[in-house]
Formats: C-alpha cells, structure tokens, sequence
C-alpha cells in the first residue's frame, strides 16, 4: 500500500489493521518504508482472488499555508477548510508487464508523487453540524452523515467547510459543483460558468466525460490540485478575480477540469513521466482560450508559458527537479509548446482524431509515453524526430 499521508512527520498512525482469513480478522505482519506499507499475506493471492484488508488508523492533520502549492496545498487544513488529497492507504500498482512488481513510491516535496490504478469507493463520514462536504462521487446526506459512491475513479477526495456557499449547473448531463467562500462569490461562479463551457469542449474534443458529478472547491493555497471527478482550486485565484477574461482563475479552472481526460480517464506514472497529463492539461488552457476568448489567446501564452522564458526536456522524471520553478518551467509549460508544435506537424484532424482515440484507446489504465507516441504514429507519417530532439531527453521512437 502507498500511505501519502505518512509524508508529514506524525501525521498517519496505525492503530490496528486485520486482514480476513476464512472469516477470522488476523494481524498480519506489516513494515512502513517512507510512505510504503506493505502487508505480509498469509498465503499468495492467486489471480481473481481477493483479500478483504481492515485498516484502523488515525490522521492528525497539517496545516497548509497560503502559498502552498503541490502535496503541501491539497493535504492539511487552514483557518476555513479542511483538503483531504491523497490522504487514505491506497493500493501500489502492479506493474507486471515490466516484471517490476509492486509500485512502491518515495515521498517527494514537488509535484504529484503518486500513481494509482482505478478503483471503486464507498465511503461514508459523519461530520459536526453545519459543515459542507465536497467529494469525490455521487453524494448523498442527512444532517451531519455523508455518504459517496464513486466508481472507476482514480482517487477519491474531499474537502470541507462550515463557510461554503455551492452553486450548481448541469451540462451535457453531468452535476457540476462549485464551492466556494462568502467573499468570493463572482469569482466562485465565474469557475463553474468555465468548468461548464471547458467540459463541453473537451467532450467533443476528447470524448464523454464518465462520470455524473463534477466538483469544484476553493481552499486556501496557492494552486489547484486535480483528482477523479473533483478539483481543489486556490483561494489565492479567487481573490485575484478582477472580472475579466486575462485573470488566472480562468486559465487555471480549464486546465483542471482537463485533467479529468489526463490523469484521470487514462492514467500515467505522475513520478517517472509527469509531463503526459501535465502537458496535455496545459495546452488544454489554450485550447479553452482558442474556443472562447479568441481575442486572449496571445495574452493566454504570455502568462502561461513565454513571460517565463521556460527550459529544460520534459521527459525528466520528478525526483531530478531541484524546485517548483525548473518543474512547471519543463512539465507545463514546454510541455504546452511541445503539444502546439506537434499539432502544427500532424495538422488538425489528425492531431485532434489522436487525442481522441488516446482517450478512447487507453481509458482506466496507465499510458506510457511509448504508448502516446505509438499513437501519433498511427495518426501521421510526418517525421517526428526533431521534437523528440528539442523536447525530450531520451528517444521514445524506435
């Protein structure tokens, strides 16, 4: 198991955990490796099998600071909210086709350390009175018990407030949420009027959205941070709100809700090859802009990439950047001229008809940048190799 919670200094404690034996709850052994817990089976679960796993155990929270960004702003609380990201034992996965075995990761302070299959949840929590839930899933609730289903979802998320104010819409079917704080009303509706016109757009571009409820929910730090079916936006964009189109909420809102494509429809190891959901996520602010505010598209690539003056390759796994800055620099934004270039090589239709069978071709499982490139192959005869060259540091094409 990945237990992320473990990553703050005495954060996560187990009080007990039982595993079933022919309906007998034994104690099993059990070792913790930074934020790797792994259970010893009485014997080896065969394929097809399962174990149910009973984990009692406490979490004392952080606290998260205004200008958190990252792990450090989507786990913890602060004076108004309560984040729950990446906050429960999780599952490593196994990765057998590379005959490496299970995913143990290491904790780092940048970035999303994670990676994680898709699962089922059911959960239910009992809150004090007056606190509003957001979550991960379908909710349902009576006075202060809450309940959420969620299924095929990648993470499962919360966050909570006795200050919340939630406005709704629905859009192509789907419940979409917005949360957010007293003194930031206009800008707490502004995200939900983008997440509707964003999830239109990257459902025609990329396909349905799976799920039936989308949420999204300020808490105070200084990012967004994506999970299956929920975002946590900073309260630092809503304050910045200044009632047009070239203010941050907007482009950061689109970026996001484009993650429920990249991250979590088709998964990828976040650690090893971030730049496969974060460059796709960041171009998909530019394809909002293009689509909507054409008029902004020159300001878009402005603040997002070129006032940044970004370099580096974006194939560089997490643990080699030295801060948040080289990360976004290389990730983000040379991940957005890399996806706009590569457009410019395949053409609309192909570009546009690859991204869409990305979607369809590797749904609920973990791409690999082999996977994507393999892809564009079938897509353009076009010779790919000096964007391979100017962007990445190792050759993926054979």
């Amino acid at each position: 198991l990945n237990v992320h919670a473990n990553h703050f200094k005495n954060t996560f404690k187990l009080n007990d955990i039982r595993i079933d034996v022919d309906g007998e709850w034994e104690r099993p052994e059990v070792a913790t490796l930074d934020v790797t817990l792994r259970v010893e089976l009485p014997a080896p679960l065969k394929p097809g099998e399962h174990v149910a796993l009973l984990l009692d155990y406490s979490l004392k929270l952080p606290s998260i600071s205004a200008d958190a960004e990252f792990i450090r702003g989507s786990f913890g609380y602060s004076k108004r909210a309560i984040s729950l990201g990446n906050w429960y034992p999780v599952m490593a996965p196994y990765r057998e086709q590379e005959d490496k075995g299970w995913y143990g990761q290491t904790y780092f302070e940048m970035g999303d350390p994670y990676v994680t299959e898709i699962a089922d949840y059911q959960v239910s929590i009992t809150t004090t009175q007056g606190v509003i839930l957001a979550g991960t899933g379908v909710e349902t609730h009576a006075d202060t018990r809450w309940h959420f289903q969620a299924q095929q979802v990648r993470s499962f998320a919360l966050a909570a407030s006795d200050q919340y104010m939630v406005s709704t819409a629905t859009v192509l079917g789907v419940n979409l949420h917005s949360y957010y704080f007293a003194n930031n009303q206009e800008a707490g509706q502004v995200a939900l009027e983008t997440a509707g016109r964003a999830m239109e757009l990257f459902t025609e571009l990329y396909g349905p959205y799976p799920y039936p409820d989308y949420r999204l929910a300020e808490t105070e730090f200084a990012g967004g941070m994506e999970f299956s079916g929920m975002t946590l936006l900073g309260s630092a964009f809503y304050d910045a709100y200044d009632g047009t189109s070239r203010t941050p909420l907007i482009p950061l809102t689109a970026h996001e809700v484009s993650h429920q494509w990249f991250y979590g429809l088709v998964g990828n190891d976040q650690i090893v090859e971030p730049w496969l959901d974060e460059a796709p996520a960041e171009y998909s602010g530019f394809l909002y802009y293009e689509r909507y505010l054409p008029d902004d598209m020159d300001w878009w690539w402005f603040y997002a990439v070129d006032q940044w003056a970004p370099a580096g390759k974006i194939d560089q796994i997490l643990y080699l950047f030295r801060n948040n800055r080289e990360y976004m620099d290389a990730v983000y934004r040379r991940g957005a001229q890399f996806m706009r270039d590569l457009r410019g090589v395949m053409g609309d239709p192909a570009f546009f008809g690859f991204l869409a069978e990305y979607q369809r071709r590797h749904a609920f499982r973990l791409a690999r940048s082999r996977d994507f490139f393999t892809l564009v192959q079938e897509y353009t005869t076009a010779d790919l190799m000096p964007l391979q060259e100017e962007y990445f540091r190792q050759r993926i094409l054979p």
